[in-house]
């Protein structure tokens, strides 16, 4: 019988996000009752209570070291983890980020299996999970906030003020807009999550060449992926694969988008090898229009040169003056204010939680009962018996470097 266990999420800020929410649980359990039983560790601060897991028969422990599969959402602390164990959650460690790096070394020193859902892939490379649909649903909502207290035209709450997400779409019947462009820039999960609320508010999409030459009185937005916003240094035909692996290759074209722009929303993924969308003495220009970034994103000092820091759900949003560049009240008369929150997910926890699960359950779980070396599990493997895994050798030097 195989016992799976939800975790308590030790990261600071808590999340309060879950991998599976009560319903769902109870779900997989009645879905394979001679294969496992899921449990979940005592916690108060999930999105779902203690009461709800209990009304589906889910049983709350104090103690997981009994489980063969530990599933959570944020990185673990590393003085939780269990030897020995496998793990599912996000570590945000394939990219070398320094903040975990004696994560993934405790990891490795304790001999636990590493499944990271960022890693998860189907046959085509296309990832199989993520919170990121709701990341841009969330940070395109903050755009929409963050223009209201700049323009005073009208007023939103944010996200994690509704119930959920059809209560915060509801208000958008009786909001008038006004005039407004906004860009947003990539186009996967984010971007689309971006765009799904502009649409249900009414702005109108256009293509690139309209939006640069629109100059109406409504609404509008514009996608913008990497061959709009790059070019290749020698004129030669943008592609994709070739701007991924050789991205210093290409210069960045986004100053004739940030003089027609009110709001950027960047969802895009960036190569600290890749010129930045734009940079700091930019916001300087007169013609330099952005007075709103929701930078979903959240690359420091990456695409966007401003984000200096992840902002927090608690205090959301930070400005600088425009010719100074120094700090600054946020909305204030000319200042660029910023929205850079790493967990926007985490401000409609049941909805994201909710989608999470579907995939949890119909595309991945059923994999690992199957088979738990099955090779999209093995591709995702950080770490196992003690040694980085197959597609992770590159990490070595990260995790041996002082």
């Amino acid at each position: 019988m195989l016992k799976i266990g939800l975790i308590k999420e030790g990261k600071v800020p808590p999340d309060s996000r879950v991998v599976l929410p009560p319903a769902y649980a109870q779900e997989l359990m009645e879905k394979y009752p001679e294969l496992l039983i899921v449990v979940v560790e005592d916690y108060e601060n999930r999105c779902f209570s203690n009461e709800e897991y209990k009304n589906h028969n889910i049983e709350i422990v104090h103690d997981v070291s009994d489980c063969d599969l530990l599933l959570g959402v944020k990185e673990v602390p590393a003085e939780k983890l269990i030897a020995g164990k496998t793990y599912m959650f996000f570590s945000h460690t394939i990219k070398k980020q320094e903040h975990n790096k004696h994560l993934l070394k405790e990891i490795i020193r304790k001999k636990i299996r590493l499944i990271d859902y960022e890693c998860l892939h189907d046959e085509k490379c296309v990832r199989l999970i993520g919170f990121g649909r709701f990341a841009g649903i969330v940070g395109a909502q903050h755009a929409l906030v963050m223009w209201g207290l700049k323009s005073g035209n009208y007023s939103l709450k944010r996200a994690a003020e509704y119930h959920d997400i059809q209560e915060m779409f509801s208000h958008y019947d009786n909001t008038d807009f006004g005039t407004m462009k906004i860009l947003i820039t990539g186009n996967g999960r984010v971007s689309k999550g971006a765009a799904e609320v502009l649409k249900r508010a009414n702005i109108m999409e256009l293509s690139a060449y309209d939006y640069l030459n629109y100059s109406g009185n409504k609404p509008v937005f514009c996608i913008c992926d990497m061959d709009v916003l790059y070019e290749h240094k020698n004129h030669e035909k943008f592609e994709f694969e070739h701007f991924f692996i050789h991205p210093e290759e290409f210069r960045c074209v986004f100053d004739k988008f940030s003089k027609s722009t009110d709001i950027l929303i960047n969802g895009m993924y960036w190569n600290p090898r890749a010129e930045r969308l734009f940079e700091k003495n930019a916001v300087k220009n007169e013609d330099f229009r952005i007075s709103v970034i929701s930078d979903i994103s959240c690359d420091i000092n990456g695409s966007v040169p401003l984000t200096s820091h992840a902002s927090t759900i608690a205090e959301p949003y930070f400005a600088f003056d425009r010719q100074t560049l120094i700090n600054t009240k946020p909305f204030s008369e000319n200042s660029l204010s910023l929205m850079t929150i790493d967990n926007l997910p985490n401000e409609l926890p049941r909805d994201a939680s909710e989608h999470f699960a579907r995939v949890m359950i119909d595309k991945i779980l059923p994999l690992f009962f199957e088979n738990p070396q099955h090779e999209i599990l093995h591709n995702a493997t950080i770490a196992e018996h003690g040694k980085l895994g197959q597609f992770y050798q590159y990490l070595e030097s990260y995790i041996e470097s002082d």
